[in-house]
């Protein structure tokens, strides 16, 4: 769900005290902490402190869960590699992402295919772990040890110190595994297996996700899998899940040597018969040129998404140690939440990328004098259209101001969605989206606006209260706010999003006389309401590159060293069944997931 994590990271920051609670993460259950720092272990880092583990393969790049990365930008990591402790005052010891691939076939229901690959913008000094080619020789009950920087109390958010923990976990058979989780796909144990003891006590928790656990070997350790999933933390008779990394070593070898695509799956809200583009990635590692042949989308997706034939370069060629960009456009024709598969044969080979949008249609509501168009919820309240973000905005009577719109009649953990498009300032000016807001609601529910898919946090124009929009709840009143528009077209929404616990009053955001001005303190009177600030710009047309372009002038220098994995050691697991895509984030869990029993672990 897009946004998720955003809402989640803010809303613990005006929760909560970050010196006393230091962003979520930390522990392993019945465990120690480790004397000495493993060169490959890997704390993943946002501007809110740890949210995953990781761990480093090669000296630019690290594996950790697909589900840590759902709602990521890879700009927005920070990684710590190889330390005991999760903190840092130097900007030195941290490292940077440059993209990541989730594995296409992960599911974010039964979390199969839990494994992600992050580049790191430069190499890492850090030796990289080994991997455990298969884990055939590993038999029930052996030793295995597990790490990172989770809860150390199942539960208990507090239990976070920022010392690395570990703890030895018995290896579990498919069988045990399978008697423990007995709803699991057919195949699922291929993919990952469990660990942990019978009488419960040792075991990983949130916090952990991505996070390693391995095996001890002759030359110290090596990679068996990545922390997943759980019935708790530490619980009788139910083990820890893991990604069983040895499953996965043909995929991650043909990502970091061969041909990839790369950017991000979820390309968010788009207005019914507007347009959104998104930034893509071929990427060949290879030394050799890559044949491109036939590209297509697919799952249902023809009619949602396109590759961009005005960005797609490409002579059936892509250069050896090239990174390529092209884009994908969202297309708002079908209502709802769209998905589709993005294949483009590299070598032979077929490449898989998800796509995900999600299309609103325009509010109608003409008592409300709405300055522009505005899109938001879904026509159809049919089930396969129900989605958290299907319930529109609509008007209300307001006393002496008329009709306002309201946001949509929710449930918990759900959204409401309102979306527009203004036009920004041209080079040389300002531009700020002022409007009036009144939310009722217990925090942390809220209204919660984003311009081009950034979270922003408006205070409020009214001197003697001044406050954050997001903690305007407990106020009940109408406040005024402002927003700054970037250049080119602006994508705003406002979100108010209702979470799985809390509820008072009327539980809605009150919205009314959207206007822009031109400098931050513009008296209102001079600020405008016309039509004109409406872009009906054809926006998946907006980055077209100039008819002069060629591949010279969209791929840059893709240059590292190859893994090496010795091919006749690697055992490929039988193919189950799989499906579907998603995920959720640390904070997120906090508000939310304390509310069911299956537990992501980060």
């Amino acid at each position: 769900m897009p946004f998720l994590q955003q809402f989640a990271y803010i809303l613990f920051l005006l929760s909560i005290s970050l010196s006393a609670f230091s962003a979520p993460q930390s522990k392993i259950i019945g465990g120690n902490s480790s004397v000495i720092p493993y060169s490959w272990m890997v704390s993943i880092q946002d501007d809110t402190g740890h949210f995953c583990g990781g761990v480093l393969i090669h000296e630019q790049f690290v594996l950790t869960a697909a589900h840590c990365l759902e709602d990521v930008l890879a700009n927005s990591m920070s990684l710590l590699i190889g330390e005991l402790s999760r903190e840092s005052n130097l900007a030195t010891q941290f490292m940077k992402a440059d993209w990541y691939i989730q594995h296409p076939l992960y599911n974010d229901e039964s979390l199969t295919h839990d494994i992600a690959i992050i580049k790191l913008t430069e190499s890492s000094a850090k030796t990289p772990i080994t991997f455990l080619t298969s884990l055939s020789d590993v038999t029930q009950n052996d030793s295995l040890k597990v790490m990172g920087w989770g809860l150390t109390k199942d539960g208990d958010y507090a239990s976070s110190p920022t010392q690395l923990k570990e703890v030895d976990v018995r290896f579990q058979s498919a069988t045990i595994c399978q008697n423990a989780y007995t709803d699991v796909e057919d195949g699922y144990w291929e993919y990952s297996f469990c660990a942990g003891e019978l009488s419960g006590g040792k075991d990983s928790c949130t916090g952990d996700s991505g996070g390693p656990i391995v095996r001890a070997s002759d030359n110290g350790y090596e990679l068996a899998g990545l922390v997943s999933w759980g019935y708790g933390c530490g619980l009788p008779e139910y083990f820890g899940v893991y990604t069983n990394v040895s499953a996965f070593i043909p995929w991650v070898t043909q990502r970091i040597n061969g041909a990839s695509i790369v950017g991000n799956q979820k390309i968010g809200f788009v207005g019914a018969d507007r347009s959104k583009s998104e930034a893509m990635m071929l990427i060949n590692a290879s030394a050799e040129p890559v044949s491109i042949g036939q590209y297509d989308i697919s799952n249902g997706g023809r009619l949602n998404f396109e590759v961009d034939l005005n960005n797609w370069l490409f002579d059936q060629t892509l250069p050896a140690n090239s990174e390529c960009q092209f884009s994908v456009n969202a297309l708002g024709y079908t209502e709802g939440e769209n998905n589709g598969v993005l294949r483009i044969d590299l070598n032979n080979e077929s490449v898989l990328h998800n796509l995900n949008s999600k299309v609103l249609l325009p509010l109608d509501v003409p008592a409300a004098n709405l300055p522009w168009p505005m899109f938001s919820g879904t026509k159809s309240q049919a089930s396969f259209l129900n989605t958290e973000h299907s319930k529109p905005w609509y008007g209300v009577g307001s006393g002496d101001d008329g009709v306002v719109l309201s946001s949509g009649n929710i449930s918990a953990d759900e959204r409401s969605v309102l979306l527009t498009y203004i036009n920004g300032p041209s080079e040389g000016e300002e531009k700020y989206l002022r409007f009036d807001a009144k939310v009722d609601a217990e925090f942390p529910d809220g209204l919660y606006p984003l311009v081009n898919e950034r979270m922003v946090l408006p205070v409020s124009l009214n001197q003697a209260l001044p406050h954050l929009l997001q903690k305007a709840g407990s106020l009940n009143q109408w406040f005024s706010y402002q927003l700054p528009l970037e250049s080119g077209v602006n994508h705003v929404m406002f979100i108010y999003k209702k979470d799985g616990e809390l509820s008072r009053g009327s539980d809605r955001a009150l919205l009314k006389n959207l206007r822009v001005c031109t400098s931050i303190d513009q008296p209102d009177d001079d600020c405008s309401s016309s039509q004109g600030h409406y872009s009906n710009e054809v926006i998946k047309t907006l980055d077209d590159y100039p008819k002069s372009f060629d591949l010279s002038d969209i791929c840059t220098p893709a240059s590292w060293s190859k893994i090496k994995i010795k091919e006749d050691e690697i055992v490929e697991p039988k193919i189950g069944k799989r499906s579907g895509s998603g995920s959720l984030n640390l904070i997120y869990l906090i508000l939310v997931l304390t509310l069911i029993s299956i537990k992501v672990r980060k």
